[in-house]
């Protein structure tokens, strides 16, 4: 799946960035680049986005400028020179133009970004409030004086960060996550053993690329954006068990055989309202009394005259546990 380049106002003048829309739409999501631009690799995270179910804009923010992985000055003379209040402008007019495109549903977008944009993900999340659900910050952080004022920040915070980094050093970064949870923040920080920066970048700038921790990362941001949305991953697991296919996903090994799908799918689709799921895939219809209208409660409504509300689940992957952290 490929996406386009498009134009979207800002503040009385225009942006570019690049757009990818999955049939049928889905959740906005807000890609943020790396130091290098708006370069293939960067288009790519939006058309993979795309293909999980995610409406995905990245902007550019250097405006049509980008540097080659051999000119690694350039690509730092552009990030230095990018006016902090020309980025802002930029991603919170991205943000609208999601929020407003037919192929976005919900009222809210998630983040993702990679080093330079990873920065920039937690600067925006904390700038543009109960707008951003979810965020994903790759091996970049706003460390020191470049902190923001944290009151803002309301998104579910799952960052990635390589255990090796002069640019974002993990301790730095550790402790930006005990001050965010001090402050009764959802954040939570991973940290990969044996990686260096930049390891998820598959066109390996740096020599860095980790395939099995680039792997655990994307399984983790895809599911926190189910989180925030629809249980995407669920449903595409089901899917594939349904298609016969047995997916193996990082930390949950093969789904198939062994039934170890079960938690994760049964949690997703009962929170959906759509039932148990069987270890071969197939769905069943929840019990009776967990159907709306059903049961004790909503008996003594009917007895009453009262009417069961029809409450919209959660899609949170609350009933399984948690990957632990690398």
């Amino acid at each position: 799946m490929s996406g386009s380049v498009v134009e979207f106002p800002v503040n009385g003048t225009s942006a570019a960035g690049y757009l990818a829309v999955p049939e049928g739409g889905g959740p906005g999501v807000l890609v943020l680049q790396e130091w290098w631009g708006l370069v293939p690799q960067i288009k790519g995270v939006c058309d993979q986005l795309a293909g999980e179910g995610f409406t995905a804009l990245a902007p550019d923010l250097y405006g049509g400028e980008f540097a080659e992985h051999t000119e690694m000055d350039k690509a730092g003379e552009l990030m230095t020179s990018l006016p902090p209040d020309r980025a802002a402008r930029d991603m919170s007019g991205a943000i609208d133009h999601l929020l407003a495109h037919e192929a976005t549903t919900g009222d809210a977008v998630g983040v993702v970004g990679f080093c330079m944009g990873g920065m920039l993900t937690l600067l925006i999340a904390a700038r543009e409030g109960d707008r951003v659900a979810a965020a994903a910050p790759f091996y970049g952080a706003p460390l020191g004086d470049g902190a923001p004022d944290w009151s803002g920040l309301t998104a579910k915070v799952e960052g990635h960060f390589a255990a090796v980094d002069d640019f974002f050093p993990p301790d730095a970064v550790e402790a930006l996550g005990e001050e965010l949870r001090g402050m009764g923040k959802d954040v939570e920080f991973h940290v990969y053993e044996g990686t260096g920066h930049a390891f998820a970048n598959w066109e390996n700038p740096l020599g860095t690329h980790d395939e099995a921790a680039a792997a655990s990362a994307w399984a983790r941001t895809l599911a926190l954006g189910a989180s925030g949305t629809r249980p995407l991953v669920a449903r595409a697991m089901v899917d594939l068990l349904n298609a016969g296919i047995s997916p193996i996903v990082p930390e949950y090994g093969s789904l198939g055989a062994s039934g170890d799908l079960a938690p994760l799918a049964h949690g997703a689709l009962a929170l959906m309202g759509e039932g148990d799921v069987h270890h071969d895939g197939r769905r069943r219809p929840p019990p009776r009394d967990r159907l709306p209208g059903r049961g004790a409660s909503a008996r003594g409504n009917r007895e009453s005259g009262a009417r069961s509300p029809r409450r919209r689940p959660r899609c949170r992957f609350e009933t399984s546990p948690p990957p632990a952290a690398v």
